[in-house]
């Protein structure tokens, strides 16, 4: 079993997913007006949003888009969570702590992307 990541890597600093999407225009506004990421690149067919440490890129594709699930690590998924419903955004799977130790949350973005955000339970 691999080592736990820990706060200085000696060599791969983070991952960030590429999905891809039928419409980026509107994927960008769903990020960054519904969940408060921040888009720091736009072109055509190529954007990256953030939100603290966590990326996603998205590439405009003609091809059959497939669903991903993404899990993000959150410090307050119960503030994150009520801010998500405080902007109407759709909860898939409803707020709960999971019997495998896991508070989390998911919801579906405008692709079909599964988005969970959760943190420990302890």
């Amino acid at each position: 079993m691999p080592k736990k990541p820990t706060s200085n890597p000696s060599q791969f600093i983070q991952a960030a997913p590429l999905l891809n999407v039928d419409n980026l225009p509107d994927t960008v506004a769903f990020y960054t007006e519904q969940l408060e990421f921040i888009c720091d690149f736009e072109s055509k067919d190529y954007a990256v949003v953030w939100r603290d440490n966590a990326a996603i890129h998205f590439r405009s594709s003609n091809l059959t888009v497939n669903s991903s699930a993404i899990f993000f690590w959150v410090k307050n998924v119960d503030q994150y969570y009520q801010s998500l419903k405080d902007r109407s955004v759709s909860i898939k799977i409803a707020l709960d702590t999971r019997p495998y130790g896991i508070r989390d949350f998911a919801i579906v973005d405008i692709s079909g992307h599964e988005l969970v955000f959760g943190q420990d339970a302890y």
